[in-house]
């Protein structure tokens, strides 16, 4: 069934507010200095659980090879994007301290790349070589310390 413009438009007011609720309270935590690798593991499943609730989305997690990810490992997990919601579903069904690997022009949204950076998700530069290899040493570093 497909959704009608107020169906649309309830959808888009929903999101929005969750995601304006959830990036305000990381940059706040964060300018006050109290922001923790904890709160924001927790805190990405709770807007990830918001988020789909919002739209009403209905998901299983399925494991038909019966996969294990060792806590004590690190991994790049790559999403296809074939939905808007591949993100938000990554944070409830994988266990562990995840961050999302962004390309540059996203840090540049205001909300969202002030709560990127709070968060330490690594922003990567897809135009210049370099200087992505640069950004990815960081993305090693940030795994290194459990991410």
């Amino acid at each position: 069934m497909r959704a009608n413009f107020f169906q649309k438009l309830m959808i888009y007011i929903k999101t929005t507010w969750v995601m304006v609720d959830a990036f305000g309270k990381a940059i706040w935590r964060n300018y006050r200095g109290i922001i923790t690798r904890e709160w924001v593991d927790d805190y990405a499943r709770v807007w990830a659980k918001r988020t789909l609730s919002a739209v009403k989305a209905t998901y299983t997690i399925h494991n038909p090879h019966n996969v294990t990810l060792d806590p004590q490992e690190r991994y790049v997990i790559m999403a296809n994007h074939t939905t808007h919601y591949d993100i938000p579903l990554c944070f409830v069904a994988l266990p562990g301290s995840i961050r999302i690997l962004a390309k540059k022009e996203l840090a540049k949204i205001p909300l969202l790349g002030g709560a990127m950076k709070a968060a330490k998700s690594p922003i990567v530069d897809r135009k210049n070589r370099e200087q992505a290899k640069r950004d990815l040493e960081k993305v090693q570093q940030l795994m290194s310390e459990g991410i």
